[in-house]
C-alpha cells in the first residue's frame, strides 16, 4: 500500500519543506503547481547537515530509490507555490 510522506505547498520567497524520512527502497517525489523559480531536494542522515541531491524548475514526477534510509526535504526560491509530495510503498 502506498503512502504519502510529506505533501507539502511551499509559496513565494525562500521556503523549506518539513522534513520526512524514507526507508530503503523506492519512493515517489511528485513536484506540481504554478511556479516560477527552483525547488531543490536534499538529503541528510542527521537533520543537521543537508546536502543537494537534484534540482526542478519544472512540474516533475520521479521515482527514486533510497538504499539505506534516510531524511529528505525540499526547498523552494521563486514566486507562485510549488508543491512538492514524497510517497512510499510500506508493504
Amino acid at each position: 500500500m502506498a503512502f504519502t510522506l510529506l505533501s507539502e505547498a511551499l509559496t513565494n520567497g525562500q521556503t523549506t519543506s518539513s522534513d520526512v524520512f524514507v526507508e530503503k527502497g523506492s519512493f515517489n517525489l511528485g513536484i506540481s503547481g504554478t511556479f516560477t523559480g527552483t525547488v531543490t531536494i536534499q538529503r541528510s542522515s542527521d537533520k543537521s547537515t543537508w546536502a543537494t541531491v537534484d534540482t526542478f524548475t519544472a512540474i516533475a514526477e520521479e521515482v527514486g530509490t533510497e538504499a539505506e534510509g534516510i531524511h529528505y526535504r525540499a526547498s523552494y526560491s521563486g514566486s507562485g507555490t510549488a508543491t512538492v509530495r514524497f510517497g512510499q510503498d510500506r508493504n
